[in-house]
């Protein structure tokens, strides 16, 4: 609780100055967002939940590309419960989140570290998944298997199984948008090809390395 308590008061004091050039203080709210986030993905943004994706070690640029597609509801959004219990919907809460704090959240989670998450995985599979990484030519936005932090994609080496699968879903029956060229690749796969990538992704934790 107390590395909690002064992680936020950094981020106050860095945001500060980022609010009143704007000249709005949007500081307070901003400290409050914080702790509504990691209510969900974590402490620091290090999701324990396999349905919940980590966000610390996102790229500025990703993470608020990711934000403002629940924004416009180009992709569906899981209804989960936080600590407290409350229900809770990144659709809904992407809504009550301004732009100041949007750009104050993503330099926070962009700070921190990524932290693969530990999961189990054959590695049988994890080779094959390679291979299909590589065959479909998705490293040309996820670079390094998926692990480079800097990509603007997100990181997919070390995030969690169940959330990568729910997400490849998405984009295979179109209920979250995406490149055309992504969507030709996404719906080539067949189920042992996104099982044999899943594992790939789950045994590559290079990111958290960086």
């Amino acid at each position: 609780m107390i590395k909690q308590l002064k992680t936020y008061l950094i981020v106050i004091a860095l945001i500060i100055p980022f609010s009143y050039a704007n000249g709005q203080d949007a500081t307070v709210q901003v400290a409050l967002r914080i702790p509504l986030c990691d209510s969900c993905h974590g402490a620091n943004g290090i999701s324990k939940r396999p349905e919940i994706p980590t966000i610390a070690g996102f790229s500025y640029e990703g993470f608020l590309d990711s934000l403002n597609s629940f924004r416009e509801k180009d992709r569906p959004a899981l209804v989960v419960k936080d600590e407290t219990g409350e229900e809770k919907a990144m659709t809904s809460i992407s809504l009550t989140i301004t732009d100041e704090e949007a750009k104050a959240l993503a330099s926070h989670y962009s700070a921190i570290p990524f932290e693969a998450a530990e999961q189990e995985y054959d590695p049988v599979l994890a080779a094959k998944g390679q291979e299909i990484h590589e065959q479909k030519k998705c490293e040309q936005c996820h670079s390094d298997g998926g692990s480079d932090p800097q990509d603007d994609a997100a990181i997919l080496a070390g995030q969690w199984k169940p959330y990568l699968e729910r997400q490849i879903s998405h984009f295979k029956v179109g209920r979250r948008n995406s490149p055309k060229k992504m969507k030709r690749i996404v719906d080539s796969l067949t189920e042992d090809e996104i099982e044999a990538l899943l594992h790939f992704y789950a045994s590559n934790n290079l990111a958290a390395a960086r």
